[in-house]
This record gives structure tokens, C-alpha cells and sequence, in this order.
């Protein structure tokens, strides 16, 4: 508030200053005079105030937005750091039931061809032979494509898992035309 105390004793000086250089008879249209030169001062006076007061303004909003705007840089940051933590939690939560699931499938497994090579084996002894060399060669058979299938289905299931991806402004500006362009190899150009 001291900002305006310079216009308002600038004001009161003016005005004494007016009133003590009066002719001492006073007429009727020195008044006149006199009261057009202080409502002048008046409005010089109160079009300083209203800059001023405007100013003051115009800086308190200005403040105000560059606080919003640091606090929504802060929102906007705690945000992507609480989705990666998600992201990496959900990769490890999918990878450890994964893991957990093929565990499980890999001891029922194992028990069907603990059983298989066991009845082989029996009916090699009790001298069913070909039985028996026809029963071991399926459980190995099986147990052959169990593995490649097993082994396939984990790099699937690898590559599915969401990756951090790094988006530029040269990625997104790429135009579709050129992804499908690059993404049709039988296209032949004539």
C-alpha cells in the first residue's frame, strides 16, 4: 500500500499549494477555477492509482501462473514416474506367474513321462518288446515336442511383454504412408 502514498500526498500538496496562492477576496469565478484544477488533479491522481493497482494485478496473475504451472510440471512428472513403477511391476508380476505356471505344467510333465518310460520298461522286461520299444519311443516323442513347445511358447511369451519405448518427435512425424510402404514386402514398384 506504500505505492500509493506518494500520489496522495502529491495530491494533498497540490491542492494546499492551490488554496494558499488564492487571492485573499475570493469571487465567485475564481471557484470556479480553483474547483476545475483540484477535480483535474483528482482524476490525474485516481488514473495513477488505477495503473498502479493494475500493475500490482497483472504481477500477482503472473505469479500465479508460473506457480500452476510448476506444480503441474510436478503432477505431470510424479505421474509418468508412478506409471513406469506400475509398468515394471506388472512385467515382473506376469514374468513370476509365468515362471510359476510353466514350473507346474513341467512337473505334470515330467510325472506323465516318469509313467510312460516306467510302463516301457515293464513290458520290456516281461518280454513284450516291440510293446515296449513302441511305448518308449512315443513317450520320447512326446517329451521331444513337449520341450520345442514349451521353449516356443516362452519367446512369445517373452516378446509380448511391454517394453519401454522411447517416442521422439521424429517417430511421430513419420507419415503412415511410409510404414505401410515399409511394411508390405510383396509390394513390387513398377
Amino acid at each position: 500500500m506504500l505505492r500509493y502514498l506518494p500520489g496522495i500526498l502529491l495530491l494533498q500538496c497540490a491542492t494546499a499549494a492551490i488554496i494558499w496562492f488564492m487571492p485573499q477576496p475570493i469571487k465567485p469565478e475564481i471557484w470556479v477555477g480553483i474547483t476545475l484544477a483540484v477535480v483535474l488533479l483528482g482524476i490525474f491522481v485516481s488514473l495513477w492509482f488505477s495503473s498502479l493497482a493494475k500493475n500490482a494485478t497483472q504481477q500477482a496473475v503472473n505469479k500465479v501462473k508460473l506457480d500452476f504451472a510448476k506444480e503441474r510440471e510436478q503432477y505431470q512428472v510424479k505421474a509418468e514416474r508412478a506409471k513406469t513403477k506400475l509398468v515394471e511391476k506388472t512385467q515382473k508380476q506376469i514374468a513370476s506367474e509365468a515362471r510359476k505356471t510353466q514350473g507346474k505344467a513341467n512337473i505334470k510333465v515330467g510325472g506323465a513321462f516318469a509313467a510312460a518310460v516306467g510302463a516301457g520298461i515293464l513290458m520290456l522286461i516281461i518280454e513284450l518288446l516291440t510293446f515296449g520299444l513302441m511305448t518308449l519311443t512315443t513317450a520320447a516323442g512326446a517329451m521331444g515336442g513337449y520341450l520345442v513347445r514349451s521353449k516356443k511358447a516362452h519367446r512369445e511369451m517373452t516378446d509380448r511383454l511391454p517394453k519401454t519405448i522411447e517416442v521422439t518427435e521424429k517417430s511421430r512425424t513419420l507419415p503412415i504412408s511410409n510404414i505401410f510402404k515399409k511394411s508390405l514386402p510383396n509390394d513390387k514398384k513398377s
